[in-house]
Formats: structure tokens, sequence, C-alpha cells
């Protein structure tokens, strides 16, 4: 934890490209609490630990917003105070929000409490943005915020092969087990029809990546 109960930072790498990825989790203050101050500390401990790296990716949930679709009254003052420091740390590493960069004019909750906004968001560096995509909101089943689901392409060089299902292991009882587990799993969020099968859609394409290097 660079800042207790504020920031986590994770270093991992890609086993199928070799890449290193510079991974921040993050948890900002309640908005009325969230002052400039404390996101320039935030944005401060962040440059410090991004320098040496193009692969960076922030995500968490941040209690402001910083596009004026993002929330149903649109940015407040406080909003634009505050996304003025963020959008200055960004445009220097070079980062970019990629729902709002691949969804410019759509509107999407991802907190429905005491108001409707998108508080839970990523960023990433500007030329990775290409490779984020099947990004969803999906309900958790708990009242507030939702969970933010997406993909990662890799970067596949010319003449490298893509991931495709066998077949033949539809008929293999360890796989039909799995799909079960899968579907009991989705089955029992407490959230509406869509969203437990794209919960399903999720588990049961990693699972079944999973189930074929074994």
């Amino acid at each position: 934890e660079l800042i207790i109960g504020r920031i986590l930072n994770v270093k991992v790498r890609n086993q199928y490209d070799g890449k290193d990825h510079n991974i921040f989790a993050i948890y900002f203050d309640t908005n009325k609490r969230l002052t400039k101050e404390k996101i320039e500390h935030i944005t401060e401990t962040l440059a410090s630990e991004m320098q040496d790296h193009t692969n960076n990716m922030i995500i968490g949930d941040f209690n402001f917003i910083d596009h004026e679709r993002d929330k149903i009254n649109g940015l407040n003052s406080k909003d634009k105070a505050l996304s003025g420091v963020w959008k200055s740390f960004l445009e220097h590493f070079d980062m970019v929000d990629p729902f709002r960069q691949q969804n410019p004019r759509r509107i999407v909750w991802s907190f429905n409490g005491t108001g409707k906004s998108r508080i839970d968001r990523m960023y990433v560096n500007h030329e990775q943005s290409n490779y984020i995509n099947n990004i969803q909101y999906i309900n958790s089943g708990f009242h507030g915020h939702k969970i933010l689901s997406f993909s990662r392409l890799p970067c596949i060089e010319l003449g490298k092969g893509y991931y495709k299902l066998n077949t033949s292991i539809l008929a293999d009882p360890g796989y039909q087990n799995l799909v079960q587990g899968a579907v009991r799993e989705a089955s029992s969020l407490n959230a509406p029809g869509i969203d437990r099968w794209l919960t399903f859609l999720s588990i049961i394409r990693s699972d079944s990546m999973a189930y074929s290097r074994d």
C-alpha cells in the first residue's frame, strides 16, 4: 500500500506476451471530504511509481467525475476544481479513460445511491487503450456500486496465433462440471438477468482458457 486505505500498487507480468503491467487500485476520499490538496498528494504518489513504466493502469472509486456525461446533473463546481488537478496529471502521463474514449456519448452509472454517477473508472496509457475492450458495469447484488468488468487483449505480433476453444473438451465430464459451476455462481447473484448473463460469460471465458491450458 502506497497510501494506507487509498492506493494499492501491484506489478504483474503477462505470461502470454511477457509485458509488465503497473496497476494501481484507488479509493479516493468521499466527495464532501475530497480536496485539491488531497488529490495533489495522491497524484504525486502515483507519479513517483509511474515514471519508469509505460503500461500503467489506475482503477477504482474516484468519488468525483471529470466528464460532463458521468453524473446525472453533470460537472458541479467541485468536480471542475478537482478534475483540473486530475486532468493535468493524466495529460502528463498520456493516460485516458478507455470507456469514455470508446463511448463518447454513452451515459451509464456505476453508482446509484444519493446520486447517480460514474465515479468508478479506469485509466490506462493512451497507447494501451485500444487493447481494453468489453467494458461493462455489472450489478453486484449489493446497494450502491456496480462491478467494473473489462477484457485486455494481448499485444499479438504478426504471425502469432489466437485462442480458440477446442470443442472436444465439451464432452469432458470435468469441463461439464466447470460449466455447471459457472451457471450456479452466476444464477446466485441478486441481479437482473442481463447482468447474471454477462457475469456467466466472464466466468466461463476465463475458466475455459484455464481448463484448455491444463
